[in-house]
């Protein structure tokens, strides 16, 4: 990297030979520069971290974000997780258990799949990366005290070949890459029908991998973890997006848009997967930052969708409580249901509903809580 072609945007100092001045009322011009010209903002941010990168560091920002040796990037922290407001969550879902089987249904809390590394230490640093186990351990041994049935997914694609530890998250981001979502869908799916005799895909149709398309986007975004440091830290991250080849004819309603309300009507691509989400080169290139190609399932993260499968009206009623990670597993399993709520409870909107009663009212056949290490 040029560094000094990579500054020349913000502008050449104002300083003559043997002139007093004022280094306050400098710093006070630079600050100026930096906040009213972006990409000159952009250019000093790389320039640092740049340094940070010859530097060889695995710590950024007072070690709130760590750099494991797979190059992945973690949040850091040297304090043990809270368990103290556990046991009272676990009486929350044993209220919704009761009020889905009440009505006949069947209530399911879901521990999605983790990064099996999760736990191991960025060794040049030996700073601790944050982990969240231990509250998930503590929250289902809560749930079995109140009688509350889960699916602990966390180690559930360990050993699976196809998704190496390294693929399973982004490098810059906490999510799910698109392939551990699928996989996620698929184990998910499996459990239901060999626990539950919930069987959603009797004949594997909606399971079988060589009915999607899988196309991969490289170096195309720069995740949340990444947006207080830089590009240089960990690199950019690939976007897998994931679309089925078969189609079936939905109504999509959207609760929590900034419109408020949004209802499309169609195929897969017209309802459930969002192509503008995958912006064009000239934008992603303008600012990496800005990129959220996640939202390419359902839009993103709501406050409240509906999704009616016009196809298949026989099929279940399912209600998916989630946080973001429940995003493209929704996408994936509204094919399996007559009818899908997703509710996102931690979005704070207007739009969420009272659940105990939304519950009874709606009369779902299955509810599934889907509580990553993130959420719970």
């Amino acid at each position: 990297m040029d560094i000094k072609t990579q500054l020349s945007p913000i502008g050449k100092p104002k300083y003559l030979r043997n002139k007093v001045f004022d280094i306050n009322e400098r710093k006070a011009e630079l600050d100026k520069l930096m906040n009213n010209f972006v990409p000159g903002r952009e250019y000093w941010t790389e320039a640092f971290y740049y340094l940070q990168t010859l530097m060889n560091k695995k710590e950024y920002n007072s070690f709130s974000i760590v750099k494991t040796e797979e190059g992945i990037l973690n949040t850091g922290s040297f304090v043990p997780p809270d368990l103290s407001d556990l046991r009272k969550k676990a009486k929350f879902y044993q209220k919704l258990k009761n009020s889905t089987e009440n009505i006949g249904g069947r209530f399911i809390v879901y521990n999605p799949p983790i990064r099996p590394s999760l736990t191991e230490v960025a060794q040049d640093t030996f700073v601790p990366q944050l982990n969240l186990n231990p509250r998930i351990d503590a929250f289902l041994q809560h749930l079995r005290e109140f009688g509350v049935d889960f699916i602990d997914g966390r180690y559930s694609l360990a050993d699976l070949e196809t998704l190496p530890p390294k693929m399973m998250q982004y490098k810059t981001d906490r999510l799910w890459t698109s392939q551990t979502s699928f996989e996620a869908f698929k184990n998910l799916v499996g459990m239901l029908a060999e626990k539950y005799a919930l069987d959603l895909d009797p004949d594997e149709y909606y399971r079988d991998q060589s009915n999607y398309e899988f196309t991969t986007y490289p170096n195309y975004f720069l995740g949340m973890l990444a947006v207080n440091t830089s590009r240089l830290i960990a690199g950019l991250d690939d976007f897998t997006a994931i679309s089925p080849k078969f189609n079936n004819n939905y109504i999509v309603e959207f609760m929590g848009t900034e419109h408020g309300y949004a209802k499309v009507e169609g195929g897969n691509f017209a309802a459930l997967y969002n192509l503008a989400a995958l912006i064009d080169e000239s934008s992603r290139a303008d600012n990496l930052k800005a990129v959220l190609p996640y939202n390419y399932y359902l839009g993103g993260l709501h406050s409240m969708v509906t999704i009616t499968n016009n196809d298949h009206p026989e099929r279940p009623m399912v209600l998916l409580i989630h946080d973001a990670f429940g995003v493209p597993l929704g996408s994936f399993m509204a094919p399996l249901s007559g009818k899908m709520v997703l509710v996102n409870p931690y979005s704070g909107g207007v739009y969420v509903p009272e659940l105990n009663r939304f519950i009874t009212d709606q009369k779902f056949d299955l509810v599934i809580v889907v509580t990553s290490i993130y959420s719970i």
